[in-house]
């Protein structure tokens, strides 16, 4: 059962973080595909291509995302109680 809920996390996470990641750096980061063969990540989960850009690694990236999720989620929570 916790293996479900690991799953959903990093599912969340690595989808929030595809999403808003290049889209809040403009385009100077992005995540590696879950299809892309395996390629050396530093410690700290992120390498530089070609261009210059920071590819972030997908284990990394699972968890930045589902860290934008917590913040956007009670983002919106306190607007709707200060709303009501």
């Amino acid at each position: 059962m916790a293996w479900i809920f690991d799953g959903l996390i990093f599912i969340v996470g690595y989808t929030v973080a595809r999403l808003a990641l290049p889209r809040l750096s403009f385009g100077k980061i992005y995540v590696e595909l879950l299809t892309s063969p395996r390629k050396k990540f530093n410690a700290l989960g992120y390498r530089y291509d070609d261009s210059g850009r920071v590819e972030i690694s997908e284990t990394i990236a699972g968890f930045i995302g589902f860290l934008l999720f917590l913040a956007a989620f009670f983002v919106v929570c306190l607007l709707i109680r200060s709303a009501a």
